[in-house]
């Protein structure tokens, strides 16, 4: 009994540590120390999740993106950046941002449904 119980487990655990494979490479610099560093994950629905992330490069620069959970699909959502945490709310995210393209980029307050090239000022 003690040897199955052991099994059980290790199996369950094994399945935790391995059972990992990347979904989609968002980073894609060269540079080996270059990594995307997703993070602030919050769900928009029962189908999709958003999360900043770094596009490109070595920096600390954040964009949204979201992924469809049924199809594992992830794409940049718009080229604001992220300087805040995201918080979902009756169908919506929302959260602080810069757009890099004004002149007084920072901090607005940024809303999406999740529509691709749509995300808002609120």
């Amino acid at each position: 009994m003690k040897r199955t119980i052991s099994y059980i487990a290790f199996s369950f655990f094994s399945s935790l540590l391995f059972g990992q494979s990347l979904l989609q490479n968002i980073n894609t610099t060269p540079d080996s120390d270059a990594n995307s560093r997703p993070n602030r994950w919050v769900s928009l629905n029962e189908n999709h999740v958003i999360f900043a992330a770094i596009l490109s490069g070595n920096n600390s620069t954040y964009y949204p993106y979201i992924t469809n959970t049924d199809n594992y699909q992830t794409q940049l959502l718009d080229s604001f950046t992220v300087v805040s945490n995201l918080i979902s709310f009756n169908g919506k995210v929302f959260f602080g941002g810069c757009d890099i393209s004004l002149e007084n980029p920072c901090l607005e307050l940024y809303c999406t449904d999740g529509t691709i090239g749509e995300v808002a000022l609120f």
